[in-house]
């Protein structure tokens, strides 16, 4: 089975876990985004799961 892409927008409470619950699954290749180097920084994630600062706005 072919690993799926996520990328997860927002690393505040609720797209850091969804971030997390996604990647324990082993089924997708997580990327968790947002607009702040310091919120991604503070969130707890597994092993496997990527950040990248990115401003939508």
């Amino acid at each position: 089975m072919t690993m799926k892409t996520i990328v997860v927008v927002g690393a505040g409470k609720i797209g850091s876990t969804i971030a997390e619950m996604l990647a324990a699954t082993g089924d997708y290749h997580v990327t968790l985004v947002d607009r702040s180097a310091a919120q991604l920084a503070a969130a707890e994630l597994p092993a496997g799961v990527e950040t990248q600062e990115l401003d939508i706005a």
